[in-house]
């Protein structure tokens, strides 16, 4: 039996596909997307506050400067006429 087939036969097993990681540099250098710095910038901005205050809560652990932005942006989105939209067509999957 082939790699492949044994490969298809495994996965086979499975009730779901494989989800592939393969990186964020995949993305930053075929698709232009932002770096970790960049996507908590963006969320800053949109929130209008500068990002250079949460950075500074989180003595520039960038995990902490997320969680800080997420909060303030968790209220924001249920908040602001803006996000209508966006919160009716994700409402229901904004549970734990």
């Amino acid at each position: 039996m082939s790699f492949e087939e044994k490969l298809y036969n495994k996965l086979d097993e499975f009730a779901s596909s494989p989800f592939l990681f393969i990186g964020s540099g995949f993305s930053r250098r075929y698709l232009q997307t932002e770096n970790w710095e960049g996507l908590l910038r963006k969320y800053a901005e949109e929130l209008e506050t500068p990002f250079e205050k949460y950075r500074s809560l989180a003595g520039g652990d960038w995990p902490r400067v997320g969680k800080f932005i997420a909060e303030d942006y968790h209220s924001y989105w249920f908040d602001v006429d803006e996000k209508e939209e966006e919160r009716n067509l994700h409402l229901q999957d904004m549970v734990d």
